[in-house]
């Protein structure tokens, strides 16, 4: 094998280990998605009042990609991207058997030491189009470098049978 020949093969396999890298993290989301809304299933409230299919003004900006399984299409919502303080909230198509947001953010101090956020980072809703408003806070003198949410809605008891979508921000 010429020296040129072995660097193309070199680069080819390189590729294609980050593409099965990329497609792993897509199926980890999935999964993560679905413990997420396994777990609000079991924590989550049951209201008895019906919802609009509006998002709250708290959350004026659309994330890019929807969520998408069968006849459910699932929008992701957000508040303008702030170091100290996020909302968010799921609306779906049409009424769901759950929808779900939740936050996961990496707060630190000025020193660059982890720090616990503060809010209600997990918010779910039974029988709705819409999800409760999740909230995360940073703390005083504290600040996210990384903020992820996750948007999830379910067709039926089983949680395989999911919309969800994601936002990322890093500041």
């Amino acid at each position: 094998m010429c020296f040129d020949t072995k660097i193309a093969h070199q680069s080819i396999t390189i590729k294609l280990r980050r593409i099965n890298i990329i497609k792993k993290s897509k199926r980890f989301a999935a999964l993560f998605a679905a413990v997420l809304m396994a777990i609000t299933m079991f924590t989550g409230l049951i209201s008895a009042y019906a919802a609009t299919p509006h998002h709250d003004p708290k959350v004026p900006n659309r994330v890019s990609t929807t969520g998408v399984y069968g006849a459910l299409i699932i929008t992701g919502w957000r508040s303008n991207n702030s170091k100290t303080k996020m909302y968010a909230q799921t609306t779906g198509n049409r009424s769901t058997y759950r929808l779900a947001v939740t936050m996961v953010a990496r707060n630190v101090d000025s020193k660059g030491n982890l720090k616990k956020t503060g809010g209600s980072p997990d918010k779910s809703k039974d029988l709705t189009s819409e999800s409760p408003v999740a909230n995360i806070t940073s703390g005083t003198g504290n600040h996210f470098t990384r903020i992820n949410i996750y948007y999830a809605g379910l067709i039926d008891d089983n949680v395989n049978h999911c919309a969800y979508t994601e936002y990322q921000k890093t500041f």
